[in-house]
């Protein structure tokens, strides 16, 4: 069993911190959070969720006051999704039929970098030749053969 100390990180998260000076006997930090997603320190030490409370999301408040210059920052954690898989960012071309001409369409919507391996796992060099963003033309100078270009 694995033990987080504060919030459980995510897989994909963002992190931020809010740092407050408090003033004698403050006993609330207004900032937007997410409930449950946040670590609250006071002068540097983490506290348990026991002596504070932080369920509205807008503010947190301390069950014992700070005294003047406290330092209190407050960690607000949120997930996020990754804006485009390695699919989307990438596309293998599988050229089945030997060929000295190998015409490709990809998604890619780019001018992108080609990688040219041949059926034997060795890497070629042709002339590419980019007809758009998402058409490209390589070409062998004759010699025909079968393999895969890797674009990204």
């Amino acid at each position: 069993m694995t033990a987080f100390i504060g919030a459980q990180p995510f897989a994909r998260a963002s992190r931020q911190v809010v740092e407050f000076t408090a003033s004698n006997n403050q006993t609330v930090f207004n900032t937007n959070y997410t409930p449950g997603l946040i670590d609250v320190y006071k002068n540097g030490v983490l506290l348990n969720t026991s002596q504070y409370t932080a369920s509205n999301g807008t503010s947190i408040t301390l069950n014992s006051a700070a005294v003047t210059s406290d330092s209190i920052n407050i960690v607000k954690y949120s997930s996020f999704e990754v804006a485009a898989s390695v699919a989307s960012i990438t596309y293998t071309h599988n050229q089945e039929v030997a060929s000295s001409t190998w015409s490709i369409t990809h998604t890619l919507n780019k001018y992108p970098s080609v990688t040219i391996v041949d059926s034997a796992g060795t890497v070629v060099v042709g002339d590419i030749t980019y007809i758009d963003a998402s058409n490209i033309i390589i070409d062998f100078d004759g010699t025909s053969f079968s393999g895969k270009a890797y674009l990204n």
